[in-house]
């Protein structure tokens, strides 16, 4: 924290905007909450610095601008967010928290399409990329600020919504604990890609948000660790995103999608840093079957 808040604050004004806006807050809102359970924890020699100062460091945008700088309104957002719910929680603000909820409601479904498939960064799908970090924020706030007067009412139609795209998109593209590489965006390109360790979220579901069908999330998890295996609850269906043009074809003994290219869709987008170069025809039509799951873990590509 000196190093981002203290003297070099150079070192924040020149680093990429992720770190900056992103990263170092909601990093930095966890430190201070967890330092606070020890006395003149910030008042170490040399190193001693303020909670204040360290807020300084970081553009106070107003709450009802958290989608300002040009990230959107989806998965950055929330990233976002989660840093002024913890500074919220430091400064003991109840009225920033109720703030901040009153802002995400309206906005939980901007991204979600009627289908329930996920779009964000114009129409490209993505389940195991912008999908599941919005989620998994949105259930860690949900989660956080339940029980004070900012929790989210789970009974709102746009919270609902939020919970069915997890129910009927997130859950459904992955095989075991494996994603659909078809829903992974850029991600694809990355090592361990499809693995999925994706439980956070199906967690709190079973714990505090959709209680009623807990058993069933809590299979989910089961399937997801390696407990059960990959046709463990998994009941048979055929459904048609037609937002996102994929199907999938779901069965207890497999898993088959298909990718289709039409004008409603968009090339995957490439990394920053010039990967996924040949993933960006990804959405130029694809099949995928997965039996185990792990059919495509770490394929080489020639």
């Amino acid at each position: 924290m000196h190093y981002w808040a203290g003297s070099e604050t150079g070192n924040l004004e020149n680093a990429q905007w992720f770190a900056v806006r992103i990263a170092w807050p909601k990093r930095t809102g966890e430190i201070l909450i967890m330092m606070r359970e020890f006395s003149g924890y910030l008042n170490q020699g040399t190193l001693a610095i303020s909670e204040d100062s360290i807020f300084t460091t970081v553009l106070d945008t107003a709450v009802t601008k958290m989608d300002w700088y040009g990230w959107g309104d989806g998965a950055n957002m929330l990233d976002v967010a989660m840093h002024y719910i913890y500074r919220s929680i430091l400064e003991e603000n109840d009225t920033k928290l109720i703030r901040i909820k009153d802002y995400l409601t309206p906005r939980l479904t901007n991204h979600i399409k009627a289908d329930y498939s996920f779009h964000e960064h114009g129409s490209q799908m993505h389940i195991a990329s912008y999908a599941s970090v919005f989620a998994n924020a949105t259930t860690k706030l949900s989660h956080y600020l339940a029980g004070s007067p900012a929790a989210f009412d789970l009974n709102d139609e746009n919270f609902e919504t939020f919970v069915n795209m997890i129910r009927y998109y997130i859950i459904n593209g992955m095989r075991g604990h494996y994603w659909d590489y078809s829903g992974l965006g850029r991600g694809i390109s990355g090592e361990n890609g499809i693995k999925s360790s994706w439980t956070y979220s199906i967690k709190k579901l079973a714990e505090s948000i959709d209680t009623a069908n807990a058993d069933y999330y809590l299979g989910i998890v089961k399937r997801i660790k390696g407990n059960k295996p990959p046709s463990y609850l998994v009941t048979g269906f055929n459904r048609h995103y037609w937002e996102s043009d994929y199907t999938q074809h779901i069965r207890p003994d497999f898993n088959f999608s298909i990718r289709n290219v039409s004008t409603r869709t968009s090339s995957t987008e490439m990394a920053g840093d010039g990967g996924n170069l040949r993933g960006n025809f990804l959405s130029n039509g694809a099949t995928n079957i997965l039996v185990d799951g792990d059919e495509y873990y770490n394929v080489p590509v020639i």
